[in-house]
């Protein structure tokens, strides 16, 4: 399973990178193409994740969206819908149900992640003055 999870991350770390490519080629500046790759995945994966559902394997296209949209929406029943009704998903927001929370959570996740990395590659390539 942490071999699956592993392979995963490597698609996905992959498939930013051509996206980073792409983005470069089209004229997105440095200082902005790893953090506009990343949000593109997410809206992408997120978007094939929520269309396709988890049946045969959905997760595979964002597991990082699944389980942090899962977590979002037990923790909307539980703090702002109804958990003991039979309708529990109908008693939270659109937003917030699933298969929608999905796209909501990738794009979230993969953002940060793209402003982590994009704020680090910066710090890199133009380190802070020396005084």
């Amino acid at each position: 399973m942490v071999g699956l999870l592993f392979g995963l991350l490597a698609a996905y770390i992959a498939i930013i990178f051509v996206l980073i490519l792409i983005l470069h080629k089209t004229g997105v500046a440095r200082r902005k193409v790893i953090f506009a790759s990343s949000t593109l995945f997410g809206i992408l994966s997120g978007l094939a994740v929520t269309l396709h559902g988890l049946g045969e394997g959905g997760y595979i296209f964002n597991f990082l969206g699944v389980l942090l949209g899962d977590q979002i929406y037990n923790f909307s029943i539980e703090l702002i819908g109804d958990p003991h009704s039979s309708f529990a998903h109908y008693t939270i927001p659109w937003g917030l149900r699933i298969p929608q929370v999905w796209l909501f959570a990738s794009v979230i996740a993969w953002s940060l992640i793209g402003i982590l990395a994009q704020l680090t590659y910066n710090r890199i390539k133009s380190p802070p003055l020396a005084q």
